[in-house]
């Protein structure tokens, strides 16, 4: 079932899922029409935050957690500590 993924998901791709960096779209530089939507992204944007949202790779922590959930630096590392004496 689907709603029972997350229940069912591994600690580690738990990490994952939170923590790696990924861009959003995935960009193919060589096609015209990726070009041509940087260009309107870049053209519609007010500031050069909104660009870097758009384009630059981002964890999901960071696009909808971190603003809620403040957390020491080591955290990350503490996670993979912790999962590591779980095995």
């Amino acid at each position: 079932m689907k709603h029972l993924f997350m229940y069912c998901t591994d600690f580690i791709h738990l990490s994952s899922f939170l923590f790696d960096e990924f861009q959003g779209a995935k960009i193919d530089y060589s096609k015209q029409s990726t070009r041509d939507r940087i260009i309107s992204i870049i053209a519609d944007s007010d500031n050069i935050e909104d660009i870097k949202k758009s384009l630059l790779p981002t964890s999901n922590w960071d696009r909808f957690f971190s603003e809620y959930i403040h957390l020491p630096e080591n955290f990350q590392e503490e996670w993979t500590y912790l999962y590591n004496i779980r095995c």
